[in-house]
């Protein structure tokens, strides 16, 4: 079974290491990324052609794109990629750290279904309207984010040297943590 080591640190301090597993990611990435590049120009040219009745965020970042150039196709796909990975991985950990904290405190668990059963009253589906009142599901969301940050740590370097009180400070990386 081929184990793929292309993700782990020393692969990039051995760049002679693991050819094969780097050379099967930089095929999936290839395919992945035409697969993007033609979904993403089939967009655009109905977009150019008033044709697309979309009405959704990738829609309106090409309409504006339309009243300037500075964004390429290549720019597009690298900005999806980017919504996808940040998208589905810190939602993916934020709805497991939630589960995990339900499922570990019967107390949770309880007070949150009571809260569900009251909300939906029966029903098949809840309206917009209703998750008003799913005040406690709410707080579970916020406190699990608060407890479980999917992102746990920045770090920052000032853009520009900063001067204060006359004095010039030397921009040094800052390591933060919510």
């Amino acid at each position: 079974m081929l184990q793929l080591h292309a993700f782990e640190q020393q692969t990039f301090w051995f760049p002679w290491k693991f050819k094969k597993e780097k050379a099967i990611l930089k095929t999936a990435n290839d395919y992945l990324r035409g697969m993007v590049k033609d979904h993403l120009q089939h967009r655009f040219d109905a977009i150019s052609k008033g044709t697309d009745n979309k009405d959704d965020i990738l829609s309106y970042i090409i309409r504006a794109n339309t009243f300037t150039d500075e964004l390429g196709i290549d720019d597009f796909v690298d900005d999806f990629y980017t919504f996808l990975v940040a998208g589905m991985e810190t939602t993916a950990i934020a709805m497991t750290c939630l589960i995990w904290e339900i499922v570990k405190n019967k107390e949770i668990y309880e007070k949150l279904k009571d809260e569900i059963e009251t909300v939906y009253n029966g029903r098949d589906n809840i309206e917009y309207d209703d998750l008003a009142l799913l005040v406690y599901t709410d707080q579970l969301i916020k406190e699990t984010l608060r407890v479980h940050g999917p992102v746990q740590s920045t770090f920052r370097t000032a853009s520009t040297p900063p001067v204060l009180m006359g004095l010039f400070y030397r921009p040094i990386p800052m390591y933060s943590s919510p």
